[in-house]
Parts: structure tokens; sequence; C-alpha cells
């Protein structure tokens, strides 16, 4: 049997107040959200524009490039095995190869520094059937990434095609450009397809004729 004290309706007040307290807490998770995305855009940011601050030095006349063309007759019948390749690792960090951000516009900046060879980790960006390929610092067991970010895969070929092929902003862009896809992708059919599309896609008047391929 109920009791007059169970049946007694809360007062409005306290309706009010917990009603007010609700919004209140929304509303305060809703701002610690916008903050927090607020902060890493800034951040992010803010690592570009240190990055390519240290970059700069690269522009200076202290580097000099020297391409394939302005070598001796002499060299010119060598095999490309016997030269040193100006090469690049990891070309687009901010700086720190875990926990910093990955850009685009730092590895346009190292390419203009006239590497012809770079390599690129290539990860699945999330398990469905919409997969697109991302570059990334990580492991392939796990498919643990360890940047803040990741960034497109084919944001990276058209900066290749726009920078290091530019007579505007690479002065070796006459020389072959070698691309190491270090794939991280698990054997991930959809994203390997999508690889090879957007290779394509970008970099197909740049690739090299079929009689040079290496068929064992």
């Amino acid at each position: 049997m109920s009791t007059p004290e169970a049946n007694k309706q809360p007062a409005p007040e306290v309706v009010q107040a917990n009603i007010s307290g609700q919004v209140f807490g929304f509303a305060f998770g809703f701002i610690v959200i916008v903050v927090a995305v607020i902060l890493i855009l800034a951040s992010k940011m803010f690592r570009t524009y240190l990055a390519l601050k240290r970059l700069k030095a690269y522009q200076s006349y202290e580097i000099s490039l020297r391409s394939l063309k302005d070598v001796g007759e002499e060299f010119k019948s060598k095999p490309l095995r016997d030269f040193y390749i100006a090469s690049a690792y990891r070309p687009y960090v901010c700086y720190y190869h875990k926990y910093d951000y990955v850009s685009v516009e730092v590895f346009k900046e190292i390419l203009r520094a006239g590497p012809r060879m770079v390599e690129l980790e290539v990860f699945n960006d999330n398990f469905g059937d919409k997969v697109e390929p991302v570059v990334s610092v990580g492991n392939q067991e796990g498919e643990w990434k360890y940047t803040l970010n990741s960034a497109p895969l084919k944001d990276f070929f058209r900066a290749i095609a726009r920078v290091a092929f530019n007579p505007l902003s690479c002065r070796v862009y006459k020389d072959p450009f070698i691309v190491y896809l270090n794939l991280k992708t698990n054997r991930n059919i959809k994203c390997l397809n999508k690889i090879h599309q957007y290779l394509y896609d970008e970099l197909g008047q740049f690739l090299l004729g079929t009689e040079y391929s290496f068929n064992d």
C-alpha cells in the first residue's frame, strides 16, 4: 500500500533545478569539445609553422643540388644504382615521429629541397567498406598509428606531381623520382585498389614505361 509521501510529486523548484543541471552539463560538455577541437587545430597549425620555419634552411645556397644532366658525359651511361640518391625518410612529420602531426605542407617544402626518393607509410583509415589509404607512422600489426593525425595518400601523390616535377619549384625536376610505399594495410584489397587508382590518376604521366619494369 502506497503512502502519501510516495505519491507526492517533486516540487517545481526541484524539477527546475534538475533540468537546469542537465542543460548546464550538456552545455559544458559541448563547450569542452569545441575548445578541444580548436586547440587541436591550432596546435597542428603551430606545429606545421615551426616545421616550415626550420625547413627554410634548405632554401639557402649552402645546399647545392646537382642533376643527372649536369654530370660529365662519362657518367651518363652509368646505371642508376651507381649514383647516390638524395632521399627523405618520413618527410611528412612536423618533427617527432611519434605523437606529432602529419602535414602535406611540410612534405611539399621538403620536396622543394630536392630529394628524389621519399618513403610514405600507408595505412587503412578505417576497417569499413569505404576504406581510404592514408599516410601516418605506426605498426602494421594492429594498424596502430602513432601520429596525432593522418593525411590522405592522394594528397601526397598530388604534391609530388605539382612540386617534384615542376621547374619552378624544384631544380632537379628532370631527374628520376622514386616513391617507396611502405604498405601497412594488411593486404586490404579495397585499399590497395585505391592506391593503384590514385597513383595513376595523379602520377600517371610521370610513370616509366613497361620497358623499365622488372619481371622475374
